[in-house]
């Protein structure tokens, strides 16, 4: 049995060859510029070491309350793989799926994994807001930047949370 080709047949299967090899030449582009950004890279000289505690300074979400004014500040601490810090009410912790440290905004990213905490009851409505708008924003952070003394949390280009190093001064 013989089969015939038709140049419309041949141009075809020409073109679907020619756009399948540009769909993975891009999937490779974008899992090598993964890997770079894989899971977690610190500056060699980073600002998130071990143990320093950065306080709450600033939430985006918070219009009339003050975090700086809470009985005991809320904080995170950043170390390797993971986080743990204090809401305003609860402790909270979890693990850091995605982090590159990196001095400018754009080739920078952070992406936390689920947060856990303890489960006390917050008496204080201010407090309660604080506690539930920090871990909301957390949630929704896709990038940092350290500017000594604060560590700055964004989504894309807007800053949610700002903290400041306990130890600055």
């Amino acid at each position: 049995m013989k089969f015939k080709l038709s140049a419309s047949m041949l141009l075809s299967a020409i073109l679907t060859v020619s756009l399948l090899g540009c769909v993975g030449q891009n999937d490779k582009q974008e899992s090598a510029s993964k890997l770079e950004k894989t899971p977690l890279h610190y500056f060699d000289n980073t600002m998130l070491v071990e143990h320093r505690k950065w306080n709450l300074k600033q939430l985006a979400t918070l219009d009339e309350i003050d975090p700086q004014a809470l009985q005991q500040p809320a904080n995170i601490v950043i170390a390797g793989d993971g986080f743990s810090g204090f809401a305003g009410c609860n402790n909270m912790f979890g693990q850091i799926e995605h982090l590159f440290e990196a001095s400018e905004l754009d080739d920078a990213s952070l992406k936390f994994g689920p947060i856990g905490s303890t489960l006390m009851a917050c008496a204080d409505p201010k407090v309660n807001a604080v506690e539930q708008s920090l871990h909301q924003a957390l949630g929704k952070v896709n990038a940092l930047l350290v500017e000594w003394p604060f560590l700055n949390m964004y989504h894309n280009d807007e800053l949610l949370i700002q903290f400041v190093a306990e130890d600055w001064d």
